[in-house]
């Protein structure tokens, strides 16, 4: 199913991509997909109605089995130099007409640092995104541009980086430094 879902995300082109920069990424994403299935295979599952408690210990059981499988897991593993060349071309053509989009990204919920009471969470592949962290508004005009991701993986901005995240597990996949130009 999800092969199929990867290649019909595949065939709308994000405009400043390539077909194959996109489909390089979703592949990428396709595997890192397989390795968190994997890992949810030896949890207990999570009860309908559950308690947040029960929520947050779920999501912290599931990303230390994603990182056990993860174990050596970097920076440009599902973004590559040549994905990253296109989500930068991406970057560079749909925030640079539009300032009030550029805005948008360098500040609505992106936690930069210059909070006064809250740090940014750190940026590294496998890290936990600090669920007390704001996350960042993706505006409708570029969040459209952007390849199609399946609900459990979301982009999210922290500073200038475009990081990818796992939604449940709260994880930081992989990240693109300094993407905003």
């Amino acid at each position: 199913m999800l092969g199929v879902l990867t290649v019909a995300m595949a065939l709308v082109q994000p405009v400043g991509m390539s077909a194959a920069e996109a489909a390089e990424f979703l592949a990428r994403v396709q595997e890192y997909l397989v390795h968190r299935d994997k890992a949810r295979e030896g949890l207990p599952k999570l009860k309908d109605k559950a308690e947040p408690e029960d929520v947050t210990a779920y999501a912290k059981a599931l990303s230390d089995a994603i990182r056990a499988r993860r174990k050596g897991a970097k920076q440009g593993d599902v973004f590559t130099p040549r994905v990253t060349r296109g989500f930068r071309r991406l970057f560079a053509r749909g925030l640079s007409a539009a300032t009030h989009d550029r805005k948008v990204v360098l500040t609505e919920g992106n936690p930069t640092g210059d909070e006064e009471r809250l740090q940014p969470p750190s940026v590294t592949v496998n890290g936990q995104y600090i669920p007390a962290a704001p996350l960042s508004t993706m505006p409708p005009t570029l969040l459209l541009a952007l390849p199609a991701l399946p609900e459990q993986v979301e982009y999210r901005f922290v500073g200038r980086a475009l990081i990818l995240r796992d939604a449940v597990a709260n994880l930081i996949i992989d990240f693109i430094p300094d993407a905003v130009p």
